[in-house]
């Protein structure tokens, strides 16, 4: 016995259109959800991308960071 929405059956529906309803509902939920993810993954990783190019390009920028604003470098 295969599984399916028991209410389009109770409805009068066939079990093979009730199927590939749920089948078909299913789809159409995950696919936006799937759609947005890629999205926003593709814009996360040019963020990062664009991060680490700063840093390669500014290293100073990123040690003074460390070390913080209020350090004084030693001269000598």
């Amino acid at each position: 016995m295969r599984a399916c929405p028991p209410h389009l059956v109770a409805l009068g529906g066939e079990r093979d259109h009730a199927a590939a309803f749920a089948l078909g509902l299913h789809a159409l939920q995950l696919f936006p959800t799937l759609v947005m993810g890629g999205l926003f993954l593709l814009r996360f990783r040019r963020r990062q991308i664009a991060a680490a190019a700063h840093v390669a390009a500014h290293p100073s920028e990123v040690e003074e960071a460390a070390l913080g604003r209020d350090h004084i470098p030693a001269e000598g």
